[in-house]
């Protein structure tokens, strides 16, 4: 049965029993093997205390997108119960960021920057009745872009799963329309 353990560790017990190991031939290098447990060292960034203070230091302050509650560089969740005005607020919030206006009180400390609006839950059609009103539509500024997840796409081959396939595919968008939010 071949041994388990790391190629100098059997030069040591060999050398203490007295005699010459003869490595079994590898059919790769061990260079070529991806240790899959070895490429986690890359998920976190340690440092101590006073390094980080230095860091955050240094790093320029991140402009306000909605006041204190969302700035640039920033991943914001908004998450309620059903039918709180979730996707309203996300909409006018975009919007705002688009225009350059900020919604009172909340300080928008940037200039007007290209929003992509991923919907994941409404059909154009509502889309459409949430912002139609007798007296006319609601005009959107041309740097707010709104994205509608299609629910009957197939993941094509070369992607490994679904998620990396939507994951892509928001990527592909924030390029094609050069979003920055």
């Amino acid at each position: 049965m071949p041994s388990e353990c790391p190629e100098y560790i059997e030069k040591l017990r060999a050398e203490i029993r007295g005699y010459t190991v003869w490595p079994a031939k590898r059919s790769k290098r061990a260079a070529d093997i991806v240790d899959p447990h070895n490429e986690c060292r890359y998920a976190f960034t340690v440092g101590t205390g006073n390094r980080w203070m230095e860091l955050g230091q240094r790093a320029p302050a991140a402009k306000m997108l909605f006041g204190e509650l969302w700035h640039k560089g920033e991943l914001c969740i908004l998450f309620a119960d059903t039918n709180v005005g979730k996707s309203v607020l996300a909409v006018q919030i975009g919007n705002s960021i688009a225009l350059g206006r900020p919604i009172a009180p909340f300080a928008l400390g940037t200039k007007r920057s290209t929003v992509l609006y991923i919907d994941f839950e409404l059909t154009e059609k509502q889309f459409y009745k949430r912002y139609a009103h007798p007296r006319g539509s609601y005009n959107f500024t041309d740097k707010f872009f709104r994205a509608q997840y299609n629910p009957g796409i197939k993941v094509p081959d070369g992607y490994s799963s679904f998620d990396e396939y939507i994951i892509a595919g928001i990527e592909y968008k924030i390029r094609q329309v050069k979003a920055s939010v």
